[in-house]
């Protein structure tokens, strides 16, 4: 047996005892104040003798939520003679320890009264009983569960895991119990994350962790993934525990990033389809117009028929073009919306008269019941008059001969109102009202149909009611008509991004006098040859350039009095022209007219809005609706004296 050298020449065996003890063993007076302090205190609290005696045990040792219990036994020892319990307390180095305490009161001829106190460190002991506790009680569910779970103490050490943290995280069972909790946290979120620990466990609750924030968990190699983290607190007889639910959702991060850059691939096919789609269709309307009228020499009757055939289907198909791109532009939620005020009745009676026409070619009594409670709505007129459009062009197809249509608008409670369309027409059997707002679906889909269509005209309808807010209805009876109802907040609910100058009225410029020619910027050759056709129709000159270049040189050279523009062109593209030229003496005030192809989104129009004076889709078929927004612009005005 080998035997550890005293470090105290001539003690008494019993204070060689004391030294050698590992407990801490100390001495108080009845008041707390500290009388002796062992070597086994030291090693144990860290204090040496000469800073812990005179020092009151609570103030020094006791951490401050524990001090009243801590005098409470204190007084009881005095009190009764002995007291045996476990307590916390603080080592000087600020750690926490568990430990058993004993105090025994004692009395001595020449020393008087004190306080024996021996204590000992269970720490070790008191979480291994924790933890075979906790784990008695929860093992079961823990191993049942399909997630990661991991039970934390409020002092955030480890008391439990299941088998699925060792598979994710890389460690054995061993190595994590009785660890902090941080082990499984990236270095650069450790500092914070007692803080945030300590605030969960002041108002513990079952949430998710980090709602809003990149959670990432950090494995036994390094590696790191992103985690989806659910938090729930568990009262039981060793305190307040929070278990964690932890899910690595690296799989769903990618299907993320590439359902992002599928959408993004999606918009960039739907800006070049737009462009590359309704430009030719534009030409062809355009050109077709011009022969239909006569404008380009006279046609025989019969020509004029075959013409007014291309030109109806080339309209129905910039229509279905239009259709699905809207479509796709609602499902990526990249349709813009612009909500004004407006009369409800005004809207009914715009679109029954575009439809009037095709109405009156089968006889139909189109009838309209306008609530004049209602008042003014806000929404998107543009958007609902689609939808009332769909609605009624569809009551007229299959509406039969010399039948009657209703449109009613009305309120349906204090927040909203209600639109309907009602018809006598052939009805839907009630198995097929479920396909009426699924794209392409249509209920004769046969090769010989007798109703034409391409089923996305209620599909497109239902996707612009919803995101207004609002939803579709449909009540019908095969045989005796039918009912289509979109019901909306009278105050949209859309929420339009915030883009600086959104709010800015068309830049009001001077159009200038006959002689300053219109100056058009378009790299497509049909659109040029359109536009040449103009001057007839608003009496001007017309100045072509396919380059934002050579209209550069050309406004150097001729200084226009109107600039129409396209946004799309190789090279220096519109925007570019567009900036280059306001900043020519010519070009300051020289009103602009967008005439585009172009897909011009909400954040696009408010960057746009305040330098030109109107912006007009080529979607809209020809030459001709580009010719009615540009007369008023060319409105006879006096002259300025001196002026070109």
């Amino acid at each position: 047996m080998s035997a550890v050298p005293s470090q105290r020449p001539g003690a008494s065996v019993s204070d060689l005892l004391v030294d050698q003890s590992r407990e801490a063993l100390i001495a108080l007076a009845p008041d707390g104040r500290i009388l002796s302090w062992s070597r086994g205190a030291e090693a144990m609290l860290g204090y040496p003798a000469r800073e812990a005696v005179g020092q009151f045990f609570d103030a020094l040792l006791v951490p401050e939520a524990q001090r009243s219990e801590a005098r409470a036994a204190l007084a009881e020892a005095v009190e009764t003679g002995s007291n045996l319990f476990e307590s916390v307390r603080r080592r000087r180095d600020g750690s926490l320890i568990d430990v058993e305490v004993s105090m025994r009161a004692v009395t001595a001829s020449g020393v008087g009264s004190f306080i024996a106190v021996s204590t000992r460190d269970v720490t070790q002991l008191r979480r291994l009983r924790d933890q075979q506790a906790i784990e008695a009680r929860f093992r079961g569910l823990l191993e049942a569960a399909p997630d990661a779970m991991v039970i934390v103490a409020q002092d955030g050490r480890i008391q439990l895991v299941n088998g699925q943290v060792e598979t994710l995280f890389g460690y054995r069972r061993a190595e994590l119990l009785g660890q902090p909790v941080e082990i499984l946290v990236p270095p650069r979120y450790r500092d914070q994350h007692p803080d945030s620990r300590s605030d969960y466990f002041r108002g513990a609750q079952a949430r998710p962790m980090g709602a809003g924030l990149d959670l990432r968990g950090l494995r036994k190699d390094g590696s790191e993934f992103p985690a989806e983290i659910s938090l729930a607190p568990m009262q039981t007889e060793e305190g307040v525990l929070v278990t964690a639910a932890i899910r690595d959702i690296t799989q769903r991060k990618r299907l993320e990033q590439r359902t992002q850059e599928a959408s993004r691939l999606k918009g960039e096919f739907l800006a070049n389809m737009s462009h590359e789609l309704r430009t030719p269709l534009n030409a062809i309307i355009g050109f077709t117009e011009l022969m239909y009228k006569g404008k380009v020499g006279p046609v025989s009757a019969q020509h004029q028929e075959y013409l007014g055939d291309i030109l109806t289907s080339s309209k129905h198909l910039l229509q279905l073009i239009n259709d699905v791109l809207d479509l796709a532009k609602v499902e990526s939620g990249k349709m813009d919306f612009r909500p004004e005020s407006l009369d409800a009745s005004k809207l009914v009676g715009e679109v029954r008269d575009i439809l009037r026409g095709l109405a009156a070619s089968k006889h139909l009594h189109v009838e309209t019941e306008c609530d004049p409670a209602l008042g003014a709505v806000l929404v998107d007129p543009a958007r609902i008059k689609q939808v009332l459009y769909n609605y009624l062009s569809n009551a007229i197809k299959f509406t039969r001969e010399a039948g009657t249509i209703i449109i009613r608008i009305k309120r349906e409670g204090p927040d909203l109102f209600r639109l309907d369309v009602e018809d006598d027409g052939i009805g839907v059997a009630p198995e097929d009202v479920g396909k009426l707002f699924v794209e392409f679906q249509q209920l004769d889909a046969s090769a010989a149909k007798k109703y034409q269509g391409t089923g996305l005209g209620l599909a497109l309808t239902k996707r612009i009611v919803e995101a207004h807010g609002g939803r579709v209805e449909v009540k019908s009876v095969l045989g005796r008509g039918s009912t289509f109802s979109a019901v909306l907040p009278r105050a949209s609910t859309v929420e339009q991004p915030a883009y600086p100058g959104a709010e800015s009225p068309p830049a009001a410029r001077n159009v200038r006098g006959a002689n300053w020619p219109i100056l058009v910027v378009d790299d497509d050759p049909g659109a040029l040859t359109l536009v040449q056709e103009l001057p007839p129709q608003i009496g001007r000159r017309v100045v072509c350039a396919q380059t934002a270049v050579e209209a550069l040189v050309s406004a150097e050279r001729d200084p226009p009095g109107l600039v129409v523009l396209d946004l799309l062109a190789p090279g220096i593209d519109g925007l570019e022209f567009l900036w280059q030229f306001r900043r020519m003496p010519s070009g300051r005030d020289v009103p602009i007219v967008i005439w585009t192809a172009k897909d011009v989104s909400e954040e696009e129009r408010a960057m746009l809005l305040p330098l030109v004076s109107g912006i007009v889709a080529k979607g809209t078929g020809g030459a001709e609706h580009l010719a009615q927004e540009l007369r008023p612009l060319l409105a006879p005005r006096k002259e300025v004296p001196g002026a070109h």
